[in-house]
């Protein structure tokens, strides 16, 4: 081949060829980005549409053509939408924004945009990234991050109103046994009986805030299950506190919980909890008689004053030598120095270090 015949085979193609050249590769290249790219005229008018609109809205590009691009915008989207265009529009600058269109098929897609407006050519510029599925990731986490967050508040409620419904109790039974001695106090007692009858109510409440007959959730019902204070009950009826709670406990204690219902046919709660290290011992505790008392050294771990002090009263009252700390930290510091510690009496759920990881120090020293 000659250098002139090798010049001629890159020489430059007619206008109207290269035109034609140029719009079909701009065409290959619309065709073939995943984003949706559009042009929008002065009056709202897709006059534009990439190939994108297949796989973001489930539109053919001639489905949106000559339509106002407002149609398929979401109605609670659609006001800040405008909004936005018509200042790109006054001030001219690239502006990015969000919003929500509606597939065909009835389904939601979120996009983000980038759009520029055109004096010149009198039409808006616009390029749509879908970021559904990265948005519907964040709206579940946000959920599940929520639910453990009421989960430990009322699971936090919980524990406080039962520490305090222990004191009252503890506190009205000292009583009524000091006023059945004097014998002489029948008003008061009548009233530490009241105060302890009231006392048991309170945690007779409690206890049915974790039981709910029925027969069955909704859907949409069953996304607000777990949500403290949702009740589907009359007011009287229902505190919406229940599943809330389980919800809470399960989570504080690394656990798992999963529901399953219809409507109908009623519901399924499973709780899945970490197995337990060693073998089960069973209680042998029995109601009849006074109570057991000892000389042994009790280490009592309660953050909450109130209680503490109860305990702590109840068990040198009946012959213990007794040592109390506020939390984890502070047990550990005792039993460092206190080396004839017999039993350690904790509470489960403490700040600084619950009692999981408390026990499991205290195993490895």
């Amino acid at each position: 081949m000659t250098a002139q015949a090798a010049f001629a085979s890159v020489a430059p193609l007619p206008p109207a060829q290269h035109a034609a050249r140029t719009e079909a590769r701009l065409e290959c290249f619309l065709d073939s980005t995943l984003d949706l790219i559009c042009a929008i005229n002065r009056d709202g008018v897709f006059t534009e549409v990439s190939g994108a609109s297949r796989t973001i809205l489930a539109y053919e590009p001639d489905e949106l053509l000559g339509r106002p691009y407002v149609d398929f915008v979401h109605p609670e989207d659609q006001g800040a939408t405008v909004a936005e265009e018509d200042e790109i529009r006054s001030i001219r600058p690239a502006r990015t924004f969000a919003n929500r269109y509606i597939r065909k098929n009835g389904g939601v897609a979120y996009l983000d945009w980038s759009s520029s407006w055109s004096e010149k050519e009198q039409v808006f510029h616009c390029v749509a990234r879908d970021v559904t599925a990265r948005v519907l990731l964040e709206h579940k986490l946000t959920h599940v991050q929520r639910l453990e967050a009421v989960g430990k508040l009322t699971g936090g409620i919980a524990h406080d109103f039962n520490n305090l419904l222990t004191i009252i109790l503890g506190c009205t039974e000292i009583l009524i046994d000091e006023l059945d001695k004097l014998g002489n106090q029948p008003s008061l007692l009548e009233l530490a009986r009241l105060t302890e009858s009231a006392a048991e109510r309170g945690a007779q409440l409690t206890a049915q805030l974790l039981r709910s007959p029925g027969t069955g959730m909704s859907a949409e019902v069953l996304d607000h299950a777990f949500e403290p204070f949702f009740t589907t009950k009359p007011v009287d009826e229902g505190t919406g506190l229940g599943l809330s709670m389980v919800y809470g406990f399960v989570k504080q204690s690394d656990g798992h919980v999963s529901i399953y219902s219809e409507v109908g046919s009623g519901t399924t709660v499973k709780v899945f909890l970490p197995r337990a290290a060693g073998s089960p011992t069973p209680a042998r505790i029995s109601s009849d008689g006074p109570l057991p008392t000892g000389s042994e050294h009790i280490l009592v771990v309660e953050d909450d004053p109130g209680l503490r002090g109860h305990v702590v009263r109840q068990l040198k009252g009946l012959g213990y030598r007794v040592t109390a700390a506020e939390d984890g930290r502070a047990a550990l510091v005792q039993l460092a120095e206190k080396s004839d510690v017999a039993l350690l009496f904790t509470d489960v759920v403490m700040p600084a270090m619950n009692s999981k990881r408390r026990v499991a120090l205290l195993r490895l020293d």
